[in-house]
């Protein structure tokens, strides 16, 4: 069989080429949107004064008139009197034909808009005003307040965050610490730390960083697992007896035993602990 010819491969003319562009500029990223705000300013929004201490009922009238108020700037006791009508809140700036006002917290509460410049300035004169020492009443301030909210809530969700976060075996020093019940399943272990994160959220926090938090737990399984025996004076090792410790009069073996463990002086205590409970 005779051999094929080879292909030809049919020669074709490249098409003009087409000339390079240029690469577009990046675009620039947009600037972010600015949403306006109307902020209230401090002096502009409604004041709110709350009595202290339990003071009044449903309605407590406070003393408008015969106030004695020291007065830094003139150096001399003037008489502070609440009159609605005048420009000015002290007695001898006043003119003779002044009406006394009356102020009553109701509820516990008094409101003041922001144009009661003279009662504001009464208020925040008064010797009653807990700012001046007093022990009748106090502004509420409503910005600090709210700042404080926020905070303990963001406080109590890094709380909870960290019983999310952290598994159980570093769940289980922290409930021990609070007295929770260990030998429960994975989940109510946990429904009993959320309660006590919720409750005091810097103070559970802190126990995850705190080795005497851990030292305890072991201390706690060590006596269950009678590796160690409380003797009453002394913390003694279970099965020799022979004394690890002294527990001054007053005190809790636990408490006692895990400090000691702390020191250099325990550190081998601590050791055997561990190895004898596997850890």
């Amino acid at each position: 069989m005779a051999n094929e010819a080879p292909k030809k491969t049919v020669q074709r003319r490249p098409s003009s080429a087409p000339k390079p562009q240029k690469a577009a500029a990046p675009k620039a990223a947009a600037p972010k949107k600015k949403i306006r705000r109307a902020i209230p300013q401090a002096e502009s929004q409604q004041r709110i004064y709350t009595t202290v201490n339990g003071k009044g009922g449903i309605m407590f009238r406070l003393r408008t008139t015969g106030i004695q108020y020291s007065d830094p700037e003139t150096r001399s006791i003037r008489e502070l009197r609440y009159c609605p009508m005048e420009s000015s809140v002290f007695a001898d700036e006043q003119s003779n034909l002044a009406l006394v006002g009356h102020v009553w917290f109701e509820n516990k509460m008094l409101s003041v808009r922001p144009d009661q410049y003279n009662l504001i300035d009464f208020l925040d004169r008064h010797p009653g005003n807990r700012a001046n020492g007093g022990r009748l009443f106090e502004l509420v301030n409503n910005v600090k307040s709210a700042e404080d909210t926020v905070a303990d809530e963001f406080l109590v969700h890094d709380a909870i965050s960290m019983i999310k976060s952290n598994t159980i075996e570093d769940l289980l020093p922290v409930a021990m610490a609070y007295g929770i019940n260990i030998n429960k399943d994975d989940m109510t272990i946990k429904r009993s730390l959320l309660a006590v994160a919720k409750k005091k959220p810097a103070e559970f926090m802190a126990k995850f960083d705190d080795p005497v938090v851990m030292a305890r737990a072991i201390c706690r399984q060590a006596l269950d697992h009678q590796i160690v025996k409380d003797a009453g004076a002394s913390v003694n090792w279970f099965d020799s007896g022979s004394m690890i410790c002294a527990i001054p009069a007053g005190k809790n073996a636990i408490d006692v035993l895990s400090r000691f463990m702390l020191t250099d002086a325990g550190a081998t205590v601590l050791a055997e602990i561990e190895s004898q409970l596997g850890m």
